[in-house]
């Protein structure tokens, strides 16, 4: 009800200079190009030999900029009619130097530093600086970076020895667990790339994806009852070796080129029905991570819940996000992560300082939690909605149950977020 039908208004107005104008006794001729509830009024009064322009808007649109452009855009115009009057239209500028150069070069200088390193390199660090910490936890299993390091080396070794290096894919369908974890590192070790697939979609369209992926080597769990790509080797959970290595675990990796690797190779849902494999290099993986550890501010005390299917990219982040930050992985199944009540207890008894859902499960989230005894979610410091749209209502939810708990509608890959008050 609070906007107006109109927006903006453009008014061309034959005008003749006051001093012009009848002089009546008792009679004050007021200027109304200011009386009116556009957001934006855009007048140009033209006296005959000359014109001026006047613009009216509504905080934050800037009036003096708006007028500048109009000026910059009138003479150009006007510079083009006279000289070279073939000149497209679409070839007329509107900006003028200053703003020109704070469009495409200021706000554009964004590079970010982003160190030469790989995603084993990124993990082997925190192994070796916090070895006993707990790195992966979930169905009642404790992993620290000690053991998922030798466990994560012994099988990037077997790995190798099955062919796998760079550009080499590996097929990974794996529950959410510890054993994808070691799997996922395991072939970043190997420097090879990782092709996730979840273990629910179809028997067809798993074996369409790693057929088209060219996996060389399929990491399965015991059971797995998908169709293996000829000549790929298929290797169960329950084979691998996870001896410690006599040799460093890092033995044997390529070096050189590092960002340009391949990591993984992920599918889209297939808008036209068929799945599309999306590559995703070495250095832009690590760029979002470390990003994520910045953006989040994570260190050793933060605890992240993968809670996302294995066929979407968020899972990536969930997996590996706390490893290159030396913190940790709580694995949520399948069960839980669809069930509001075990999911909300999950949190609050592991002390998850991450969490991120979809606004549908946020909003059965809050209602299980109107209805029962409310968890204090003592451990969580974000609260990360995306994937659908974040109604207002449930955001004031939520902040009427933990107030002390940021909640962000997560737009993009960064957080250029809007935090609710």
């Amino acid at each position: 009800a609070q906007v107006p039908l109109f927006t903006a208004v453009f008014n061309y107005r034959h005008s003749t200079h006051s001093e012009d104008r009848p002089q009546t006794p008792g009679v004050t001729f007021v200027d109304g190009s200011d009386t009116n509830n556009y957001p934006l009024t855009v007048a140009v009064d033209d006296t005959g030999d000359a014109f001026g322009i006047t613009v009216d808007a509504v905080a934050p649109a800037d009036p003096e900029l708006v007028c500048g452009l109009l000026c910059t855009a009138v003479a150009d115009l006007a510079a083009v009619l006279e000289d070279v009057p073939d000149t497209p239209l679409r070839q007329v500028q509107v900006l003028g130097p200053a703003e020109r150069t704070q469009l495409i070069t200021s706000w554009n200088d964004t590079t970010v530093p982003v160190p030469p390193s790989t995603l084993a390199e990124l993990f082997e660090a925190q192994a070796a600086r916090v070895p006993d910490a707990t790195a992966v936890c979930g169905d009642g299993n404790w992993v620290s970076y000690r053991e998922l390091d030798e466990a994560a080396a012994a099988l990037a070794r077997h790995l190798r020895e099955l062919g796998v290096g760079p550009e080499v894919r590996v097929g990974v369908c794996l529950p959410r667990s510890a054993d994808l974890v070691v799997a996922v590192l395991a072939v970043a070790k190997a420097g090879g790339a990782f092709v996730p697939v979840d273990m629910a979609v179809p028997a067809e369209r798993a074996a369409f994806m790693l057929a088209d992926a060219g996996v060389a080597v399929v990491l399965t769990a015991a059971g797995w009852r998908g169709t293996v790509p000829a000549g790929a080797v298929p290797v169960a959970a329950g084979s691998w070796p996870r001896e410690r290595l006599a040799k460093p675990p890092d033995a044997g990796r390529p070096s050189g080129g590092a960002a340009g690797r391949l990591a993984y190779m992920i599918y889209t849902s297939g808008s036209t029905g068929v799945p599309k494999g999306v590559l995703v290099q070495q250095g832009g993986m690590v760029n979002h991570l470390l990003a994520k550890v910045a953006d989040l501010g994570l260190g050793t005390a933060d605890v992240i819940a993968a809670t996302a299917s294995l066929g979407f990219d968020i899972l990536v982040w969930q997996l590996l996000a706390a490893l290159v930050a030396g913190g940790r992985v709580q694995m949520v199944d399948e069960e839980t992560a669809g069930d509001p009540a075990r999911l909300l207890a999950a949190a609050d008894a592991e002390g998850v300082t991450v969490w991120q859902v979809v606004p549908s499960l946020l909003r059965a989230v809050l209602e299980e939690a109107a209805g029962s005894a409310r968890p204090r979610l003592r451990g969580l410091r974000w609260l990360l909605a995306t994937g659908e749209a974040l109604p207002p209502g449930l955001c004031r939810a939520w902040r009427d149950a933990w107030p002390a708990v940021e909640l962000v509608d997560r737009k993009s890959t960064r957080l250029n977020s809007s935090h609710i008050t």
